[in-house]
């Protein structure tokens, strides 16, 4: 709501824009899941890398909201490699979804 009143945020005397902010508490959140991912892999090996991997995923979003602008370009035409990756990713993440609720 904050940011549709003010354009940038003053922390310690320094202007910081809002996606930086956003981008930098999705990076803690990260570093908080994998506290707890990283404990876990003894006990429950498969909770424990599901989570590292959401872990990562998120805290590679948070660097890149961090460090790109304030907007996000979706290509008319993704390259069939990002497209095979994201494909992946997804396979990947309902996969272990599915077999940490079993």
């Amino acid at each position: 709501m904050l940011s549709s009143a003010i354009d940038r945020l003053r922390i310690a005397g320094r202007p910081i824009r809002w996606q930086q902010a956003n981008g930098l508490a999705t990076v803690l959140l990260a570093v908080g899941w994998l506290l707890i991912a990283v404990p876990t892999i003894d006990s429950s090996p498969l909770f424990g890398i599901a989570v590292g991997i959401g872990a990562l995923s998120l805290a590679f979003f948070g660097i890149q909201t961090l460090t790109d602008g304030p907007h996000i370009d979706l290509e008319h035409n993704p390259s069939r490699g990002r497209l095979v990756a994201v494909l992946a990713l997804v396979i990947v993440s309902v996969g272990l979804g599915v077999a940490v609720g079993i």
